[in-house]
């Protein structure tokens, strides 16, 4: 799609007001501070970044708020038998401490079934499968799938304590939350609490311990101290209205808080968003729609707390207005060169392509979302994109990790200043900026329909076939190729019309409109199992969240209760599906008749 002359000045006047002394001036301030939620240094970050945009004219609000927060604190664990040896540790957020004087266990190997080192670490969860039928009451269980799921099956299967063991083979031991929890516990999901103490261990302990386990009994005593419960902290967001559709707006977030100073994660996004606030305060003539900029707390020690907290504060706001959300996190990374535009929903896929082309001549490597990096606001069907880049598998500092680009020197004393490319961040900063200019700017959103379609065709068929029979999924399937039809001529319809040079400002609006109603019927269902007003655990789920157990219909027995309460979940989870195709094909067929 050509751009408009208009938005092409546009955007490129606001790559070229971008200043590498500002970005490096943010993270000279982030680079002496550790933003750990709740803490002093959080609340200077906060007070430093609210300054810096009423000194540019920008609208800042400060939220406060009490929410349920975890610090991980010192952390010991001794080998007691047959040898005696300590080993380096860390303790884990969320995980309880121990009771005083520490835990002597029995260690118990339970293989994740995940133990290559390639990969992001949200890869390396423990499944149910290597959990069931392994004898772990009171037991210390040895594990590389040590992320919430796997402490939460290690839980259920009556475990002690859990040793998580790093997959990668770094000197650094990497911090890390283990609730599966997203945002502040409910009366309903405190049920999910973690009971058992859970550390972690490099990769080469770990596999000192194995080895040992493989030549008889190992018993352990490990003590853990760790803070959890409610505080009360703050996070900013700015506000830049738009001037043609001032209610609607693109939200751009990133996560305030830290492991220790945190650089690279996140102190350079929020850097990011200091910079893209002060060049768009004086460029507002270019934005038909508005923006705001939320640097939330509550990431790291709240898992996702802050951005779920203004998803619910904020419900309605959010479903009527907001066009998008560009989570920005780890930008700038020393030796980054791959892009992973993970975190991108279909309708969003050729406008993060389109850019990523444009201004560096790489491929997108477009991936659809998955439940981290706040992604807080796919209940109000928010549309999502994301641009990350990443260190090539084969880069002496890759690792198996969550953020950094894949570097090892992710949630680590280690993330400072100097693992920051300055003249990448600017290019990062230029690829964000024109992300917001392209969908705030646009006069039609730069959104495609099929797309969507496509996603539920594909994996409505995986598991109509994973099923076997057990679940019949065509009704689903027929109504998704029906939307598919009705969307690509919408899309091409939106096309011709953005493409006309001058858009007449009554189909836009109808096309504007229509979009997002459409974005708020199918992306619910789509990506959430909770529904509009919840939010899904933060663990590893599939696209149709809700019909994901169809694959263990055909392992459970035909007449058990068991499977009366499958079938039954799953039936009303396919009804959800089903009715949300016909709505969208009818509003799809509707919207074009209006066009």
């Amino acid at each position: 799609m050509a751009l408009a002359p208009q938005l092409e000045s546009f955007e490129q006047a606001l790559r070229d007001a971008i200043l590498p002394s500002e970005l490096q001036r943010h993270l000279e301030v982030f680079n002496s501070l550790q933003r750990l939620d709740g803490t002093e240094d959080e609340r200077r970050s906060v007070e430093y970044i609210a300054e810096e945009l009423r000194r540019h004219g920008v609208r800042c609000d400060v939220f406060e708020y009490e929410t349920f927060v975890s610090r991980p604190g010192p952390g010991r664990l001794q080998v007691i038998a047959p040898e005696q040896l300590e080993l380096p540790t860390r303790t884990r957020a969320f995980a309880p401490s121990t009771p005083p004087g520490g835990l002597e266990l029995e260690l118990v190997w339970v293989s994740s079934g995940n133990e290559g080192k390639g990969g992001m670490i949200f890869a390396h969860a423990g499944r149910e499968e290597d959990f069931k039928g392994r004898d772990l009451r009171g037991k210390a269980v040895l594990t590389t799938g040590g992320r919430p799921d796997g402490v939460m099956y290690a839980q259920q299967a009556a475990a002690a304590a859990l040793i998580d063991v790093w997959p990668s083979d770094e000197e650094v031991l990497h911090e890390m939350t283990v609730s599966s929890i997203w945002g502040t516990p409910t009366s309903d999901s405190a049920s999910r609490l973690v009971r058992i103490p859970v550390m972690t261990v490099r990769h080469r302990d770990g596999q000192r311990l194995q080895q040992m386990l493989e030549q008889g009994p190992v018993r352990i005593k490990l003590e853990a101290e760790v803070f959890t419960g409610p505080e009360r902290i703050t996070h900013p967001v700015a506000s830049i209205p738009g001037t043609t559709e001032p209610e609607r707006f693109l939200l751009v977030g990133g996560h305030i808080d830290s492991w220790y100073e945190g650089v690279t994660d996140n102190g350079t996004a929020n850097a990011v968003l200091i910079e893209l606030a002060r060049i768009l305060a004086t460029r507002r003539d270019g934005l038909r729609r508005g923006i705001r900029l939320g640097w939330w707390s509550g990431h790291s020690q709240g898992r996702y707390a802050g951005s779920a907290w203004y998803a619910d504060t904020f419900w309605e706001d959010l479903h009527r207005g907001c066009v998008g959300y560009l989570n920005i996190d780890g930008p700038g990374c020393r030796g980054a060169s791959v892009f992973d535009c993970r975190y991108t929903m279909a309708e969003c896929q050729s406008l993060v392509e389109r850019t990523v082309d444009d201004l560096t001549n790489l491929p997108a490597n477009v991936r659809r979302p998955f439940k981290a990096a706040d992604q807080s606001f796919w209940g109000q069907g928010v549309s999502s994109f994301s641009v990350y880049r990443m260190l090539p598998e084969d880069h002496p500092d890759r690792a198996v990790v969550g953020g950094c680009s894949g570097a090892w020197w992710w949630h680590s004393p280690a993330d400072l200043i100097d693992k920051v490319d300055l003249d990448l961040l600017t290019s990062d900063t230029q690829i964000y900026a024109t992300l917001a200019a392209r969908v705030c700017g646009e006069p039609i959103l730069p959104y495609e329909l099929a797309p969507i379609a496509g996603d539920f065709i594909a994996k409505l068929g995986e598991l109509q076939e994973a099923a076997k029979g057990a679940l019949d999924l065509s009704l689903a399937i027929d109504r998704a190729r029906a939307l598919e039809r009705v969307a690509s001529d919408l899309d091409a319809v939106r096309a011709r019309i953005a493409d006309s040079g001058d858009p007449p400002q009554a189909d836009c609006e109808t096309l504007n409109a229509g979009l997002l109603r459409l974005t708020r019927i199918l992306n619910p269902v789509l990506y959430t199992e909770a529904g509009e007003f919840d939010h899904d655990p933060a663990i590893q789920l599939p696209m149709l969240p809700g019909l994901r157990r169809v694959r263990n219909l055909p392992d459970c027995g035909v007449g058990t209760k068991e499977r009366l309460f499958l079938d039954t979940a799953l039936k009303r989870q396919r009804n959800r599906v089903d009715y949300a195709l016909l709505r969208a094909t009818e509003e799809a067929r509707a919207l074009l008749g209006q066009v």
